[in-house]
């Protein structure tokens, strides 16, 4: 946990501060909440390009494997993103949701295990269109994240852990019958990649494990929104009271 590299050092921290600022530029500058969603549109409509391009990227390379199929957890902001901000209210009071909550967990997972999601990709960042892919792609996680915040485009309520919840449960559908089917990792459904987790795998079994992970991730899900919910109304109670 929490081992990085020197670059992943040095630019990931760097990163984040530099969205933070980008944040409070665009919260003085975008006043209404129209104009604060187009730069979710912007981040969706990236977000999807980015992974289509390297779809049809990887299409012509001799080195396509099915760990290259978006299946993997954070694939889940390439549709989340878009269908959150593009698509009408019905659809974002939906999406929105799951695209807040899962974010947080990806952001968490970015830099508690940097190594997890980038790989070895902010080392060589332009050493190849996948390499340039991992490292952007996962970085619209905590740019997403912070303008979430930043713009309060998301307000939480209780109800939103059943989406969450849901959305958990549509993933595992599918994720990990594939994973099985195409002996992918996907989401270390196979096994995990941080140590102590996967001590607790061979101790339980792996249809334990992968039950395990399943709840982990509905738990977590409801967890966020509540505490969120717990600190969005505090700051309204204090902004109410001053």
């Amino acid at each position: 946990m929490f081992k990085y590299t020197l670059k992943e050092g040095v630019i990931l921290p760097t990163l984040l501060v530099m969205f933070i600022i980008l944040g409070i530029i665009l919260r003085k500058t975008l006043k209404t909440q129209k104009e604060r969603n187009v730069v979710f549109i912007v981040i969706g409509i990236m977000i999807f390009s980015l992974e289509i391009a390297k779809q049809i990227y990887c299409s012509f390379a001799t080195d396509y494997d099915y760990y290259k199929l978006p299946l993997h957890f954070c694939s889940l902001y390439v549709v989340l993103y878009p269908l959150s901000h593009c698509f009408g209210e019905k659809c974002s009071k939906i999406f929105k949701p799951l695209a807040f909550v899962y974010t947080i967990m990806g952001a968490i997972l970015l830099y508690a295990f940097p190594s997890v999601l980038l790989g070895s990709t902010t080392e060589h960042i332009f050493g190849s269109f996948v390499n340039f892919h991992g490292f952007v792609f996962h970085n619209f996680i905590p740019l997403y994240l912070v303008m979430s915040i930043c713009l309060d485009d998301y307000r939480a309520k209780f109800t939103d852990c059943i989406n969450c919840s849901v959305g958990i449960l549509v993933y595992a559908s599918y994720a990990i019958p594939s994973a099985y089917h195409f002996h992918v990792n996907y989401v270390n459904i196979l096994y995990s990649t941080i140590a102590f987790v996967d001590k607790i795998r061979l101790s339980v079994g792996q249809v334990a494990y992968n039950i395990l992970l399943i709840l982990v991730g509905i738990l977590a899900s409801c967890l966020i929104v509540i505490l969120t919910w717990l600190v969005q109304n505090k700051i309204i109670k204090k902004e109410r009271e001053s």
